[in-house]
């Protein structure tokens, strides 16, 4: 499954952004036809009319299905969660005010567009049609720029929308869609091949795998040197202790009960100093030592008491 930003029916909308130029150079070549045969005013308001309303009202009340191509459409139960959440999305306030500030815009264009309509008059390719041709061809090429202006900023919105966001938007209705949106057309249950789609989850599965490499080196760059030395030096003596094992057995073996010259041998507290066999051996020799010269002692100190 691939990502919401790489949904191919959201681009293929945004794609239609690029038709604008030609929709609005289509305006410019109808209004240089002849002159206006009525007044200014009510030529461009009736412009308006046809080419802003419709597409400002679809947006605003039943919003264009993005999930379609030309005339097929993808069938709303084939639809996966999150893109039932972009459909919740699309009828958001945030939606409807782009809508209308890209009315807004467009009106604008129009109104530069016919002023510059009499420097265009000479080179225009419709000059022998008649003004009122040029009008209807001038209103159509307005309405395809607001309907794929709006359509391109509607999947433009989707697409900067956050995961976040989505993850807390509940799915939109099943049952509903066909209600609430428009432009249906032919519902099949699939539009885009299988294969198309492949090479875009690699990818993205590639750009996450490069995104946790990245952050790791970067974690580890972030380590002090002193932390570096401290977790080296935890390793070698890591290392060192799994090469040379030492038994717990053996030196519970070869370790023997001792007591200290200085440690009393009797009373409750006593507890015994456990060393190795050969120290234990050395103080035996020395209590030993220290036995035979009291007992050497013993006599001379009986001779001169007497």
């Amino acid at each position: 499954m691939i990502t919401l930003r790489q949904d191919p029916y959201l681009w293929w909308h945004l794609a239609g952004v690029a038709t604008l130029p030609i929709w609005l150079d289509g305006c410019l070549a109808g209004l240089a036809v002849g002159d206006p045969a009525i007044s200014v005013g009510l030529e461009l308001g009736l412009l308006l009319l046809l080419g802003v309303l419709p597409t400002l009202g679809l947006q605003w009340f039943r919003p264009v299905y993005l999930f379609r191509v030309g005339p097929l459409s993808l069938r709303p139960g084939n639809l996966t969660g999150p893109q039932l959440r972009l459909l919740t999305c699309q009828q958001g306030w945030r939606q409807k005010v782009v809508a209308l500030l890209a009315s807004i815009g467009l009106a604008s264009l129009l109104i530069a567009l016919y002023q510059m309509a009499p420097i265009a008059a000479a080179i225009t390719p419709f000059a022998g049609i008649g003004r009122a041709a040029g009008w209807w061809l001038c209103a159509g090429c307005f309405f395809c720029a607001n309907w794929f202006g709006q359509t391109a900023l509607a999947a433009l919105g989707l697409l900067l929308a956050r995961e976040r966001t989505l993850d807390r938007t509940q799915p939109y209705a099943v049952t509903a869609i066909a209600h609430d949106f428009s432009g249906l057309g032919i519902q099949i249950g699939q539009i885009f091949p299988q294969r198309w789609l492949s090479p875009l989850a690699a990818a993205a599965t590639t750009l996450d795998s490069a995104a946790s490499r990245d952050a790791t080196q970067s974690e580890s760059v972030a380590e002090s040197p002193a932390e570096i030395a401290t977790r080296e030096r935890s390793e070698a003596a890591l290392e060192v202790t799994e090469s040379n094992p030492i038994s717990q057995v053996d030196l519970a073996s070869t370790a023997v009960p001792a007591r200290g010259p200085d440690v009393e041998a009797d009373g409750p507290d006593a507890a015994p100093i456990f060393q190795t066999e050969p120290e234990a051996l050395a103080i035996e020799d020395q209590m030993e030592g220290q036995t035979e010269d009291q007992e050497d002692q013993t006599p001379l100190a009986s001779e001169d008491a007497s």
